[in-house]
């Protein structure tokens, strides 16, 4: 074992491990951590409704016939935070319907050619979801919401 010294045998090493008597135990470290994601979901879903009505504004412009990238581009960034962070905490219903909203509003569609009608909905369905706080993939709501925006989607 060449540049390795063991200064004390292995069966003492235990005897210099030492253990805070206030450190928390496993337990009380999971109730935080759990508690530190409830906290994290609720602050998730209020950003979700503000970003949604910031969407729909932009929609509502773009929709008035001021269309241009940049408000495109609004609507699919907004989408796209919204996608990745539901995925990280969860709200997988949120997060379809996000990546639909960024699959919808993509840059590689010209902003003449955008199905605003198909936007709205989805726009209106991710506020709708994030205000009730349907999480729960067997949600009689999420299923019915699920087959509504896909019945939608296949329209186009």
């Amino acid at each position: 074992m060449d540049g390795y010294e063991i200064h004390h045998p292995p069966n003492k090493l235990k005897s210099k491990v030492t253990v805070d008597e206030n450190s928390s135990s496993i337990e009380d470290i999971e109730k935080r951590a759990a508690m530190s994601l409830e906290g994290l979901q609720e602050q998730f879903l209020d950003t979700v409704i503000k970003n949604a009505e910031v969407m729909k504004r932009t929609w509502t412009v773009i929709n008035s016939g001021k269309k241009d990238a940049g408000r495109q581009a609004t609507i699919c960034q907004r989408s796209t935070e919204i996608r990745n962070t539901a995925k990280t905490l969860g709200f997988e219903l949120i997060g379809e319907i996000a990546t639909t909203i960024c699959e919808v509003t993509d840059e590689k569609i010209n902003v003449a050619d955008l199905n605003m009608d198909l936007i709205s909905v989805h726009i209106d369905a991710l506020n709708w979801t994030a205000t009730h706080n349907i999480n729960d993939a067997e949600d009689p709501k999420a299923i019915a919401l699920r087959a509504a925006l896909a019945g939608a989607k296949n329209k186009v």
